[in-house]
């Protein structure tokens, strides 16, 4: 039994040690869960808030929320990316933003939505181009009206500020 008394000491303190480090090692991994990122946890950080249909000769508005905890970085926040759906692809549809023959500043290339702030976007969903130059030097705007269909509008945006996702709204224009 002399033999046996170190032994089963030595097993009890073994034990112990093992228990203590499982212990810490467990508590460590709660502390963090407890601190995971917030934005990882909400599913839906940006969102188009606006019409599913929109009859002919009307103006289309969207508004894009930040409903994340963070600040989102918006890339090309004034530039309109509406593209048709057309014989199975999507097809970018045109639209003037500086009237043709305009020298117009250059937007900024990003914006910065805070918690709960919003970005609007319209489009008088008329597709336009420039076109041949005028007597007066000036190119010629052409317009038209959109037709029926499936349309989307897109935006380009980070979490981080360097990673770019992308964020979609489909619409449809009725008669």
């Amino acid at each position: 039994m002399k033999h046996c008394l170190p032994f089963f000491k030595i097993k009890q303190r073994n034990i112990a040690f093992l228990c203590s480090i499982l212990l810490f090692v467990g508590c460590n991994n709660q502390i963090k869960v407890a601190v995971s990122n917030p934005i990882q946890e909400k599913s839906n950080t940006l969102e188009f808030i606006g019409v599913s249909e929109i009859k002919q000769g009307s103006t289309v508005n969207f508004e894009l929320v930040n409903n994340s905890l963070t600040p989102i970085t918006i890339f090309g926040p004034w530039q309109k990316i509406i593209e048709k759906f057309e014989n199975q692809s999507w097809r970018r549809v045109k639209y003037i933003a500086c009237p043709c023959g305009a020298a117009c500043n250059a937007p900024p290339r990003t914006l910065v939505l805070n918690p709960t702030e919003k970005h609007n976007y319209d489009w008088n969903l008329m597709e336009g181009w420039c076109g041949k130059i005028k007597a007066n030097g000036a190119p010629e705007s052409i317009e038209n009206l959109s037709s029926e269909g499936l349309y989307r509008i897109t935006v380009d945006y980070s979490i981080d500020g360097t990673n770019r996702l992308t964020i979609t709204k489909e619409f449809k224009i009725i008669n």
